[in-house]
Parts: C-alpha cells; structure tokens; sequence
C-alpha cells in the first residue's frame, strides 16, 4: 500500500477516519456523515460571545487591541510604456504600437485592530445621521474591488444592523442593476475608478439616494477626475448625496450613534452570485449562517493543529464579494492575523515599477486563491526555471525528487532541501509563506503537489457561496492528492444516487451528488421561490456537485452534475475534472473541455501559455512571438494536441475523456469580456459562441460532419 502523503515535518500527522458515519443509510443514499470532531454536535460560533458578524471584529479588537490588523498600499502614480506588438490586419502581421500601464506603489501601512474597530463605528455611525435605517429596514450595496474600506464598509453597516448587499465589480451593468433593484437598495458603496458604471443604474434605480466612493487616485491625477462623472449622477436626479468613504467616516466621528445587537436570525448580507448562467442569484446570508461558517474553519484548522496566530499575515487579493474571500477575511480577525490588501494586477513585480510586487513586499505567511492562481505560479516557477544553466535545473529536481521522498514518509530534515534547493522560488513569493489555501475551483494534484513541495503546504477547501465556504478541507496534516478532506466541523452530508450517470451510493466508493445541511447553510435565494424549491428539499441543499466518499473519510469531487455530458456512444465526460487534468499541461494558460452529445470525444479550447507557445513554435521553425500569429498554425494545433493527449494520459484519463483535437485561441479571458467570472469559473457558453465556428471544423475535419 502506498504511504500517506505528508508534506511538513512541523506537522503532527493524523489518521484516518476523516469523517464518520453518524446515522444508518437509506435507500439510495449514504449515511450522514460529519467531522469526528463534531460527531455529537455541529460548531456554530468560534467563541461564545460572537453570535453576529459584527461581534467578529468586536472580538479581535478586545482580544488583540494594538496588533497590526488591516494594512494597504497608496498608489503613487501611474506609469505608461508604450511597446511594439503584432496585429493581424487584413491577414497581414503588422507591427502597432499598444500603450501599457505599471503602478508605482507606496509600502504596506497597517492600522491595529483597536483602529480598525473604531473606523468600522465611525462608518455605521455616518450612515446613521444621513438617515439610513438599522435594524434590516434598508441594505448597502457594495460594488467595488476588494480593499481596507470594503470590509471596514461592510462592517461599519453590520454594526447598524444593517444588512449589505455584495455585487462583483465586473457583474456587468445588467447584473448590477437586476441586484440593485431586486434588493431595493438607497446606498452604494463603490470605488471611483467605478463611478462611471453607476450612470444607467441610477437612471433605472430610482430609490438610490447616497453613494459612497473609495478614491484611490494616484497622487499626480487631475484634481478633476471624480468631479465629472459625480457632476453627471447629480445631474440625472438631483437629491442623490455622493461622497468619499472618509467623509462619511468623519461625519460618523462628529455624530457617534450606539451600536446595535442584531439577533443572529437577522439578515448579514446577500451574496449575487457571479452566475455562470442567467441572472445572479442572491444567496440569503443570516449572521448566524456567517458566523457559523468562521467557525468551521475555526474548528478545523484548531483540529488539524496547523494554528493560525496574530504573527500570520494574509494577503488579500481576491473579490471580497465571493464568499471564500470573506470567510476568510473574518477567520482572520478571530485568530488575529494582519490583513494585507493586494490586486491581482499588482501581486507580482511584472506590471510595477520602482517598487515590489504585492506579495514581495507583504511577505504573507498565508495565502488563498483559486486553481488559475495556483496553475500560474506553478507555470511561472517551471518557466524561470527553464532558464536556468543544466545544472541548476537538475540540482532543483533532484532536490524535488528527495523531498518527495522524505514527504511521502516523514523524513526529518526537509527545511535544509527548502534552504538550499527553494530559497529562490520561496523569495519570490515573499519568503515567508507557511500555509497556501486552494478553494473557489478544482485544483490539479500534480499543481497541488510541486507547490507544497516548493513553495508552503496546500490546503485544499470545497464550499459555496450557499454554504458560507464551508463544505469540506483537507489540511496538510491529512494529504491525500486528488482529494478536497473530510467535512468541516459545523456541516454534515451524504451522497444521493443518480442512476442516469450511473453514479450509485452501493458502489465501492460509494459515489452520487453531494447534499450538505448544518448552520452555515442558507435557506433560500433571495426572492426567487423557483430556484429555492430546486435545490432545497427537508431541510438539505442538494449541491449539484458529483462526489464519492474515499476509505479514508475524504471526499473526492467528481464533477458537476451539470457539466456531466454524455458522448455519442453513450459515456458520460466530466468536463471539469478533464479541466483540471488537462490545465496543468505546459502550453496552457486555461482551457474550456467541450463535449457534444453527437460526437464520440470531447474537444479542448485552449488560451495558450504565450511563452511556452512561442518557444514550442520557434523550434519548429514557425515565425511569429505573439499569440495572434500562432493559434491558427495547423502544425502547432497538432503538437499542442498531441501535448494534451499525453497529459490526459499520465493523468489516468480513459480513452473516452481523451480530447479528439484543440482549437487555440488568442483572445484573453477575463472576467470584464465576460469569458470567466470573477472567481474564474469558465463561462462555458460566451467561450463556445466565440469559438463555435473553429469547435464546428475542428469536429468535421477529425470525426466528420455530425
């Protein structure tokens, strides 16, 4: 049998069970099974003064008074470069000139908890004296990128016993609006880069009356760059109050008003989801349900003794209106951890200048993302790498290779590998990283392993935003590769047949959809009785996640139920299980997996790793150093297939699930083109319509016309 994987020597090491059975099967379902740490009783608050959201904060400011809490960076000034590129213009390649923007950004400058408490007051206060009411009669709206003063916002209105309403920044106007008018918001907080994106909302939104905006200007900007665009709001109703966030905070400072209790059945927050089909859905969150949700990952990470400590430093990147980004924000705040403020756009040293990157300059000891995070800094490590001399190439995998081998049986001494092997990839992300947590999407095992080899340890979580995060996580302590852990300590589950994929509870595993329920779980979409209904049945939210339970107690993800598409000759594909195999292959930067009911295999379109293809077609012999001029080259097409073939196979894919061809693709997917969404899922159809045409002739040239 072969050893346990585990990672760390400054890990104790546990066992197997990871869950327990806690009541007798039925037919066509598993028992229910929980934590063994909270077999009798589910956890539902990481101590027991915190029954609201608020009381998270209240707790973290008398706890850790004068400990670093909340720090951000201020941008000093824009930098523009402009640069050569080439462009296919009427099938000819062309050389234009594109102008690109690097930030110059000062120092982290933190503020304590007590600082961060008495801000958070000050704003609930403000929006007291303007008028807006406590006590869930009336709900701000946050519409901005993650900062300091999106959660000191949110904060300051849960204070008030004011529920917020979350909406990502890139929702899209039409998103915007269906949340603004659903929830029938009076308040927007939102960012000034951001104002302009109000415009038809407030046409169409009658009952917005105060807007609050973060500017984060740099310091060289116009004077002017706000005033014109709030010129133009108040010039489409006149009675709308718009001011900076510090302006509220000052007003609330003049004119404190007394915190409200709210009962842990009130209303926290409604959380649009960022839809990968339709219309947002505004998952209904109590403070209860959030509450419960913190001390899930409380719970487990105190059961996995991999503590968290106000000497641990997060950084924070990801959209704080995606539930795993607050969860862990508030987690945070309970251990007393500081919070550094990053973008995705500043993380690394590529797009600043006169100074470091986010996470080189945070130096975090803690980090979150999702699987395209976590698959670009494995490609950025191998691509640096692959620049080194032969010998220093080797000496890196030979150091990998027995590290591997100390991990897979707990050899002491892998700190002196890390040293001397390491030291440069764990400089480059700061130095200091102990923990890395993967949620929000899958994870490929061979990224999951090389980065806690190289880097820190992975966690790996399953949640969702109906569930406050909070599912199942697997910590260091319990690795097992391909796996997302056992269940977090304040959620039971079970699996529930589904005959027509052949995924039955009696198998061995037993295999079937994932149904969750316990304190974190909400109990309803916001004013939608239709989809409620759907996936809510006696008290049980029927994920649509396709799991299977491991002998170990793990739950292993299988797939979505929806994205199970069964081929022409009658097999069932899992497309994001294929996803997550195939991404790790090196000419990959993403890939959509499409499947046809009237085909024999699925088909791969792939957003190429530039790089890597440019480097691929050069020893080739093929011209070009731009996407642009390759994705449509027959012979690189080929090889990138061929490429993702083998890595199919060495991932243990069937012959089924083997893609028949890819098709390349040179435009970018990002959430404002609307291909992904802001936690990165695959907007599966607007990446199908935009490539039909090349999926159509990819089909008709290899399995011939359907």
């Amino acid at each position: 049998m072969a050893p346990h994987k585990k990672y760390s020597r400054n890990i104790v090491y546990d066992k197997p069970p990871f869950s327990v059975i806690v009541s007798e099967p039925k037919e066509g379902e598993t028992g229910i099974f929980r934590s063994p740490s909270s077999k009798d009783a589910l956890m539902t608050s990481p101590d027991p003064s915190i029954t609201t959201v608020y009381n998270i904060l209240e707790y973290g400011a008398r706890k850790y008074p004068s400990r670093p809490c909340l720090g951000s960076r201020v941008l000093k000034t824009v930098i523009k470069e402009s640069k050569k590129v080439p462009k296919m213009i009427d099938g000819e390649r062309v050389m234009v000139d594109k102008e690109w923007e690097y930030f110059e950004l000062s120092p982290y400058k933190y503020i304590t908890y007590t600082e961060a408490h008495n801000i958070v007051k000050a704003t609930g206060s403000g929006l007291r004296e303007l008028g807006i009411q406590p006590n869930g009669k009336e709900r701000l709206h946050m519409f901005a990128a993650t900062s300091q003063y999106w959660l000191t916002t949110a904060l300051g209105a849960m204070s008030q016993n004011i529920p917020i309403v979350t909406a990502y920044d890139t929702l899209g106007e039409d998103g915007l609006i269906h949340s603004i008018k659903d929830t029938e918001t009076r308040a927007i907080f939102t960012d000034a880069t951001l104002l302009k994106s109000l415009v038809n909302p407030v046409k169409e939104c009658h009952l917005i009356r105060y807007i609050f905006y973060r500017n984060d200007h740099p310091a060289d900007a116009p004077a002017n760059i706000d005033n014109e665009i709030i010129a133009t709001l108040k010039g489409i109703r006149g009675d709308i109050q718009i001011m900076p966030i510090n302006d509220l905070i000052k007003l609330g400072q003049l004119h404190p008003h007394d915190t409200i209790q709210a009962d842990p059945s009130d209303l926290a927050c409604i959380m649009y989801t960022s839809g990968s089909t339709g219309k947002p859905k505004g998952v209904v969150l109590k403070n209860s349900n959030v509450v419960a949700g913190v001390a899930g990952a409380d719970g487990t990470v105190n059961r996995f003794r991999y503590f968290l400590s106000p000497e641990d430093r997060i950084i924070t990147y990801l959209p704080l209106a995606h539930i795993l980004e607050f969860v862990v924000e508030l987690s945070g705040l309970v251990w007393g951890t500081s919070l550094g403020y990053g973008t995705v756009r500043t993380l690394s040293d590529l797009n600043v200048r006169n100074c470091l990157g986010d996470i080189r300059e945070c130096q975090p000891t803690v980090m979150v993302g999702v699987g395209a995070v976590w698959e670009t800094i494995r490609k950025g490590i191998i691509n640096n790498l692959e620049k080194q001399s032969a010998l220093v190439r080797k000496l890196f995998w030979s150091g990998y290779k027995l590290k591997q081998i100390m991990s897979n049986y707990g050899i002491p001494g892998q700190g002196v590998i890390d040293s001397v092997i390491f030291k440069k990839v764990k400089v480059a992300t700061g130095g200091k990283l102990r923990v890395l947590f993967a949620g929000g999407s899958a994870v490929s095992t061979h990224t999951q392993e090389f980065l806690s080899l190289t880097v820190a340890p992975m966690i790996i979580g399953y949640g969702l935003t109906e569930t406050c995060a909070m599912c199942c996580i697997m910590p260091p302590s319990e690795l097992c590769l391909g796996t997302v852990g056992g269940p977090v300590t304040c959620i039971e589950m079970k699996l529930i047949d589904i005959p027509e994929a052949d995924y039955y509870t009696k198998s061995n595993p037993p295999q079937g959809e994932i149904v969750v329920r316990g304190p974190p779980v909400t109990s309803e979409y916001f004013k939608n009785e239709e989809e409620t209904n759907a996936v809510f049945k006696d008290g049980w939210f029927y994920t649509g996640d396709v799991g299977e339970l491991t002998p170990t107690g793990h739950v292993k993800i299988i797939d979505r139920r929806k994205n199970l598409i069964k081929t022409l000759n009658g097999e069932y594909v899992a497309l994001e299980k294929l996803e997550s195999i195939y991404r790790s292959n090196p000419y990959v930067a993403n890939v959509c997996v499409y499947a046809d009911s009237t085909r024999l295999k699925p088909i791969a379109i792939v957003l190429p790793n530039e790089p890597k293809l440019v480097e691929l077609a050069k020893s080739l012999g093929i011209e070009g150093d731009h996407l642009q001029s390759l994705v449509h080259d027959e012979l690189l097409v080929k090889k990138v297939s061929s490429s993702l073939i083998e890595t199919g196979k060495q991932g243990g894919l069937k012959g089924i699930e083997l893609i028949n061809t890819a098709v390349l693709t040179d435009k970018e997917w990002t959430p404002q083109n609307g291909f992904v969404t802001p936690a990165q899922k695959l907007q599966r159809r607007a990446i199908l319509e935009d490539n039909r045409a090349a999926v159509t002739e990819a089909y008709n040239r290899t399995e011939g016309n359907a």
